[in-house]
């Protein structure tokens, strides 16, 4: 992770953003597609090697999320009521936490997450990393104690809680596929596991799909039988115009259930050690030629 690495003489570091943010919803039944709009700010602070804090917080200025419908459940709803966080409140905090990265050996990396986590989860978080920088294959193991967030995104918390965790093996193909399965427990309390296969261009563009099958039978689960959908990421720089590290992206899900349904948490290591790895590394040296 960058945070690890940096000289102990650049510390503190702060840095913070003021910018617009479109968050969508999709395949609602009375409305196939819905979005909420408005003003973004971020910070960020790292005080010491391997030392983060980040946090955001989002007004909406327009917006029919608020609008969509709340679906019933056989399962907890982990998920299915995203709709009564959106009609809450316009002003939210969307996550701030505080997480610790550090490498214990030469080919394993670690990070312990505290705090509120996503718009819907907050609590702790740990996960060892191993990934050798010559490896395509990488594996991982993160554990989570959660607690459902209040409906208005502030600092409260509901009475449901879980203990959730999953075992993850990635593996990097030739020509930048990218292979992960992740297998453990979800935040409804089902067991089982999500593949995803995704492929990253020499532009920066990520696409991919994914499906989840967990013990739930597709009666509990509801319309769709199973979590399944497709995502993409893209630089920044492709829509701004100005060079940046930064990227956008989306998962879109053929329906929004509660099975299969994992915490959000920011700053999960494979991506973080990813960049850095030979293959990655070589990609990028082509593209020196090209």
């Amino acid at each position: 992770p960058e945070s690890a690495f940096i000289p102990q003489d650049q510390f503190p570091r702060f840095s913070w953003d003021i910018g617009p943010f479109l968050a969508l919803s999709f395949f609602d039944p009375a409305k196939p597609i819905r979005a909420d709009a408005g003003i973004e700010v971020s910070g960020n602070f790292n005080f010491g090697p391997g030392w983060f804090i980040g946090g955001k917080v989002r007004h909406k200025l327009v917006g029919n999320r608020d609008k969509s419908t709340v679906s019933g459940s056989a399962l907890p709803a982990v998920r299915t009521e995203g709709p009564l966080y959106d009609q809450a409140a316009d002003t939210y905090l969307k996550n701030l936490y505080i997480s610790k990265q550090w490498k214990p050996s030469r080919a394993t990396y670690a990070r312990v997450t505290v705090g509120y986590f996503e718009e819907m989860y907050g609590g702790l978080s740990s996960e060892p990393l191993w990934q050798p920088a010559d490896s395509p294959l990488g594996l991982g193991v993160e554990a989570n104690y959660v607690k459902k967030r209040d409906y208005d995104q502030r600092l409260g918390f509901q009475d449901y809680d879980i203990v959730t965790g999953h075992a993850s093996a990635y593996y990097n193909f030739s020509e930048n596929y990218l292979a992960q399965i992740d297998a453990g427990r979800y935040l409804a309390g089902d067991y089982g596991a999500t593949f995803r296969l995704s492929r990253e261009f020499a532009n920066g563009w990520e696409i991919g799909g994914f499906f989840t099958k967990t013990d739930v039978s597709a009666a509990d689960f509801g319309e769709g039988s199973f979590d399944k959908g497709f995502f993409f990421k893209a630089p920044l720089d492709w829509f701004t115009g100005i060079p940046s590290k930064q990227t956008i992206g989306q998962n879109i899900r053929i329906i929004q259930r509660d099975g299969g349904q994992r915490v959000y948490v920011p700053k999960r290591l494979y991506n973080q050690v990813r960049s850095g790895q030979q293959n990655e590394l070589l990609a990028d040296w082509g593209r020196v030629w090209e």
